[in-house]
């Protein structure tokens, strides 16, 4: 009796791997087909790999969700940049303008090249140090154009999984989703008649909502030149948008001078020192640094009262 309690046992197990294996299979196998049905829609394979560059202008409005000066009513201010992203050399240049409600003026900039990111701002004349950027994070500095992100998927295509078929924007869509090079999972809504990467979505924590879902979607889509390119790059978070580009002299394959990704003359460097982890401002009363922000804790002997633990749930953590 137990020989064959166990026999029908191991069997069920082998039956049940089996199984989980052949789900995992066919998810990826109808993911694949969605992905090179989006790659086709865009060129094809072959045109993807041969960008080695893009170059692009952007005039939109950012939508200042949490820094508005009525609750409810979010304000939106206008926003320019220009962005110079070189794939082939992990090369990458970004220049913006704009302002915060209340007049606040900002034009800055950063440039990455051999694996270091430097900041620099153009009303103050000043350039930061450059800091290490891991090849994981310039990717996610590329996802501009829905050929930047399918680049990525080709990259990543062992991690695709086939989540099914929906309705956005009034238009039926298959589903796929996949994990990034720094380990974040992103949702692709791939067009079913034009095979269009509509929206890659993913959750993310958002201080004052909790888990939240944030989109970035391609309006527009259109033929210029050889190529489709997006007439916008919207973002989202649960709906609301935070920022709304619209996306200009888009170029592949431009000619690049080495001048482009270096720090602009007549900038003065700086440096910072290093952040006090606690200063002590009364008694029982303190602050420590986390994530660039001064967080204030108050001391009660049987608990401690941390007045904002700002950013993200890393930044939180760092301040606890």
């Amino acid at each position: 009796m137990k020989k064959s309690f166990a026999l029908v046992f191991t069997l069920l197990v082998a039956a049940s791997s089996a199984f989980s294996q052949s789900l995992t299979t066919e998810s990826f196998t109808k993911a694949k087909a969605v992905l090179d049905k989006s790659v086709a829609a865009y060129g094809g394979t072959e045109e993807l790999n041969a960008i080695s560059n893009v170059s692009l202008r952007i005039a939109g409005e950012s939508v200042h969700r949490n820094q508005s000066r009525r609750p409810g009513d979010m304000d939106r201010t206008e926003y320019t940049a220009e962005i110079l992203i070189d794939l082939k050399n992990s090369r990458a240049r970004q220049i913006q303008k704009g302002h915060y409600p209340g007049g606040f003026n900002w034009n800055n900039g950063l440039v990455i090249d051999s694996g270091n990111r430097t900041g620099f701002d153009l009303i103050r004349k000043t350039s930061n140090p450059p800091g290490q950027i891991t090849p994981a994070n310039f990717k996610a500095n590329t996802r501009w154009l829905p050929q930047l992100v399918l680049l990525n998927v080709l990259e990543r295509a062992q991690t695709l999984r086939y989540l099914g078929k929906a309705d956005y924007d009034k238009r039926p869509h298959e589903v796929v989703d996949y994990v990034t090079n720094d380990g974040a999972r992103f949702t692709l809504y791939i067009d079913q008649q034009t095979g269009l990467l509509s929206k890659f979505e993913t959750l993310v924590t958002d201080p004052f909502a909790g888990d939240s879902l944030f989109e970035t979607r391609f309006t527009g889509q259109r033929k210029v030149g050889k190529s489709i390119v997006p007439a916008r790059r919207v973002n989202a978070l649960n709906g609301e948008i935070t920022n709304d580009f619209g996306l200009a002299d888009v170029a592949f394959n431009v000619a690049l001078a080495p001048e482009r990704f270096k720090v602009p003359e007549g900038m003065r460097a700086i440096t910072f020192p290093a952040p006090t982890p606690v200063t002590k401002h009364a008694d029982k009363i303190y602050t420590t640094s986390a994530g660039g922000y001064n967080v204030l804790f108050v001391d009660f002997n049987d608990y401690i009262f941390v007045m904002e633990t700002p950013g993200n749930d890393r930044v939180s953590l760092q301040a606890l």
